[in-house]
């Protein structure tokens, strides 16, 4: 049942909020697999869609695509492009296999 402004909250009370958002679009291109390894996932991304969820993008962007409506995952992000910028992304399948190509990357 909706709260009052003035009322008092007791033990074992339950407060829950919803909210309703609607996020912006993005083109219906789809998300490509370009290489795959046991330790490695190359993808080309489509532009318009960020890496993972930020600001007004949650079910919108690569990270949720691939693990909801592909089944990848848990991955981890080696590299990332701007939410308008298409190309190839690389994910490791685990922590270690990510942190090496970061360093390889950045060096």
């Amino acid at each position: 049942e909706p709260a009052t402004a003035d009322q008092i909250l007791r033990d074992n009370d339950v407060v829950s909020n919803t909210i309703h958002r609607h996020e912006f679009p993005v083109l219906d291109v789809p998300v490509e697999v370009v290489a795959e390894t046991d330790d490695l996932l190359v993808i080309n991304k489509p532009p318009s869609l960020p890496i993972h969820p930020c600001g007004r993008y949650r079910h919108n962007s690569l990270t949720w695509l691939l693990s909801r409506e592909h089944g990848r995952g848990p991955l981890h992000v080696i590299h990332r492009l701007d939410r308008l910028t298409s190309g190839l992304v690389l994910f490791g399948k685990n922590v270690t296999v990510a942190r090496r190509l970061e360093e390889e990357i950045r060096t």
